[in-house]
C-alpha cells in the first residue's frame, strides 16, 4: 500500500507538468485521464468529457488526484474503507509509518464556520475528520493533536519542540503535520515537506 502511495504521489506530479489534467485509477487497474469533480457531501467523483459525465463512487475507484482550481497543485484522494460508512474517500496527507488522511465535513474556511456557529447559536461544525493509519490499526478523529500525542507517547513532546524551533509559519494543522513527518522520517526533507504542506493545508 505504501509503495503504491508513493508511485501515486509521483504521477500526480507527472500528470501536472506533462498532461494538466485529472487521473483516476480504477479498482480493475484502469487509469483514466479527464477532467474530475469531486462532490465530497455525496462522496462521489465524476468525469466530464465534452458533454458526457461519468459518475463513480468509492467502491469502483482506488485512487485518484484533483488540481487546485487556483494553482497547478494536485490532491491526491484514495478510497477508504470505514466501519460505519462504507467505502468512502479521503485525502492522503502524509503516507509512512503514520499515515494520516482527511476527509471534509463541512464547507468554507474557520473563520466563515465560526462566523456561522455564533450567529445561529449552534456548535461548530468540524471541517475535517482525520483518520490515522498506525501500527496496523485505523483511528478517526476530530482533534488530530490529541490523537497523535496519545500514539506518539513520550516522542510527542520532543517533536513538538523541534517543529517549534523551526519557527512555521502560525498553523495548528501545520505543526501537527510536521510532528508526524519527524516522527515517520527522522528530519529528513523537512523543509520540502513543509513547501508542501502549505499549499494543501
Amino acid at each position: 500500500m505504501k509503495k503504491l502511495l508513493i508511485l501515486l504521489l509521483i504521477c500526480s506530479r507527472w500528470v501536472s507538468a506533462e498532461n494538466h489534467t485529472d487521473m483516476l485509477v480504477l479498482e480493475n487497474g484502469d487509469t483514466l485521464y479527464a477532467q474530475l469533480k469531486y462532490n465530497w457531501s455525496e462522496n462521489l467523483v465524476s468525469i466530464h468529457r465534452e458533454e458526457k459525465i461519468k459518475v463513480f463512487t468509492p467502491h469502483q475507484v482506488r485512487f485518484f488526484t484533483l488540481k487546485e482550481d487556483s494553482s497547478d497543485f494536485y490532491r491526491l484522494f484514495k478510497s477508504e474503507q470505514d466501519p460505519l460508512l462504507g467505502n468512502i474517500f479521503v485525502e492522503v496527507i502524509i503516507s509512512g509509518n503514520m499515515s494520516v488522511f482527511r476527509k471534509q465535513r463541512s464547507e468554507g474556511s474557520i473563520s466563515e464556520i465560526r462566523h456561522y456557529a455564533f450567529y445561529q447559536q449552534t456548535e461548530i461544525p468540524p471541517r475535517y475528520q482525520f483518520i490515522v493509519h498506525y501500527e496496523g490499526k485505523r483511528y478517526a478523529t476530530f482533534n488530530l493533536k490529541k490523537l497523535v500525542k496519545s500514539l506518539m507517547g513520550n516522542q510527542y513532546s520532543e517533536l513538538k519542540s523541534r517543529a517549534t524551533k523551526m519557527k512555521l509559519p502560525y498553523s495548528i494543522a501545520l505543526q501537527n503535520m510536521v510532528v508526524v513527518h519527524l516522527f515517520n522520517t527522522q528530519n529528513r526533507n523537512t523543509e520540502e515537506f513543509i513547501a508542501d504542506m502549505l499549499t494543501r493545508l
